[in-house]
């Protein structure tokens, strides 16, 4: 018995969504420190979210996944410049992840085809 599909997916998205937060965090430190060195380093990121795309379509179909990925990323990069740059977030950022909360639940609820059209 192998590892459920679902799993592998979310397995997958939170290695999407950690790599893509990290290759912003990186964009914006090169803006900051004035050093394109820190560029390297995202694009570094931002092959690994290529790759785990590209095993993810085998799971997943592309909507969903891009769906997903850019709800999460959303939240995640919000969340990383409030923290990390101390951007600040107004209480209609937060409805806004609410909202984007539901949609994703919408997705899943409406039954969305879970495999990928070969």
């Amino acid at each position: 018995m192998g590892i459920p599909s679902s799993l592998i997916v979310l397995l997958l998205l939170l290695g999407i969504v950690f790599s893509e937060g990290c290759a912003q965090y990186f964009i914006k430190q090169s803006k900051c420190q004035k050093d394109k060195n820190y560029c390297l380093v995202a694009l570094g990121f931002y092959a690994v979210v290529v790759a785990l795309l590209y095993t993810a379509y085998d799971h997943v179909p592309m909507g969903m996944l891009t769906a997903l990925w850019s709800a999460f990323s959303i939240m995640t990069v919000s969340l990383i410049g409030a923290y990390a740059y101390h951007e600040r977030l107004k209480p209609l950022d937060y409805a806004g992840f609410a909202t984007i909360a539901v949609g994703v639940l919408l997705i899943f609820v409406a039954g969305h085809d879970q495999k990928p059209v070969e």
